[in-house]
């Protein structure tokens, strides 16, 4: 696997850059493309099922949570100590009626659009958005259009 060096001495690798085409020019402005890998060249990709350990890797975090008519998704994709991430796929409509989170939350939308509510306030989410939640805070999650939420609990 090609590498590229940055102006600060770290190397990142293709894999890393190619995931985003607009991280070529800001990681390596004085290279050319071909030394930091084109977007659309192809890149092995990562083994989704490394075993959790120090490191855990996963390549496609919508691909194992699919959306499907007429139910609520949810896959666990990372379980470590301390911390648990499920990726939660909504239809569009889809309620998740009012409930406890039962620690510390953080939400990010994958895709989609999401209507949170909670501690008296509604909140839209949208990839790239960011939300944490207190333990024992009574939250609702409606999905605006077909949306997948990455719900974090910490502790």
């Amino acid at each position: 696997m090609s590498s590229c060096p940055t102006d600060s001495g770290f190397v990142l690798t293709r894999a890393i850059l190619t995931m985003d085409s607009r991280l070529t020019g800001l990681l390596c402005p004085s290279a050319s493309r071909d030394e930091c890998g084109d977007s659309g060249a192809s890149v092995e990709p990562m083994d989704n099922n490394t075993p959790d350990g120090p490191l855990t890797v996963r390549d496609d975090l919508l691909a194992l949570a699919p959306i499907t008519p007429g139910k609520l998704g949810h896959s666990t994709v990372l379980a470590a100590p301390g911390v648990r991430i499920i990726v939660l796929a909504f239809e569009s409509g889809w309620v998740l009626k009012e409930h406890i989170a039962p620690k510390q939350a953080l939400f990010q939308a994958l895709d989609g659009k999401l209507l949170v509510t909670a501690a008296g306030t509604q909140t839209v989410l949208v990839p790239g958005g960011l939300m944490r939640l207190d333990e024992g805070l009574p939250h609702a999650v409606e999905a605006l259009e077909d949306s997948r939420l990455m719900l974090t609990l910490i502790g």
